[in-house]
């Protein structure tokens, strides 16, 4: 949880701000790594049929998660700078909303350059964002976002809505956009692709923000707030 759902529940709830404590999610930090094993990486992404180089989404395929935006965004990058030739893996679910997914696809003729890899095992995730160019995540709302630190913790350079929720979690370790907006999105898109020194500025900057997260410290801060109870 971040502050942001922490000022939602004192105006839902009209409660005291001494009643509620936010405490961090975690992440499997000895799953999600950097992994210097190009031949594994190459060959988990061979078994799900994803061609490099690619942008990596992960999420449901659906509307509350804006992929019809991140779809129209890629398209448009991709003409406005034709040296971006970077698939969109898609990797989630599909949900509500996602015929507008299939439709944008459709519409823009891009089947070919988009990967819906649908649901994957959980131990292959961390070779999938290893081998990813960059990480985006657009939702129009969240509460956290572990993929987010999924992607810190893999060397992932980050583009993510100008959310409160992103922006607690990850700091300055993301390019940000408006997630409202898909010129935004696309431009976000393209100078990340094109960048390569805010790729690897940010991919530092990740290195450390991503410190501050475990389910270790999750678990303990929890722990202690039950025993002040």
């Amino acid at each position: 949880m971040c502050s942001s759902d922490l000022n939602e529940i004192l105006e839902i709830y009209n409660c005291g701000e001494d009643k509620i404590k936010v405490i961090y999610n975690g992440y499997n930090h000895s799953l999600y790594r950097k992994i210097n094993d190009k031949e594994k990486i190459d060959s988990i992404l061979e078994k799900y049929d994803i061609k490099k180089p690619y942008i990596l989404y992960v999420g449901r395929l659906e509307k509350k998660k804006n992929t019809p935006y991140l779809i129209e965004a890629y398209a448009i990058a991709r003409e406005n700078n034709k040296n971006i030739n970077h698939k969109l893996v898609l990797i989630g679910d599909a949900s509500f909303g996602y015929d507008e997914v299939k439709y944008v696809i459709e519409e823009f003729n891009i089947g070919g350059e988009v990967i819906m890899s649908g649901w994957i095992k959980e131990e292959d995730m961390p070779y999938i964002y290893n081998g990813a160019a960059v990480f985006i995540f657009p939702s129009r709302y969240e509460g956290f976002g572990i993929p987010l630190l999924q992607a810190m913790s893999c060397n992932v350079s980050i583009m993510a809505s100008s959310i409160s929720a992103f922006k607690e979690v990850v700091g300055e370790a993301a390019l940000f956009f408006d997630p409202n907006n898909v010129r935004s999105i696309a431009s976000a898109i393209e100078r990340m692709i094109i960048d390569n020194k805010l790729r690897e500025k940010l991919i530092q900057k990740g290195n450390k923000k991503i410190k501050n997260f475990s389910w270790e410290k999750c678990a303990k801060e929890t722990l202690d707030l039950i025993n002040k109870l």
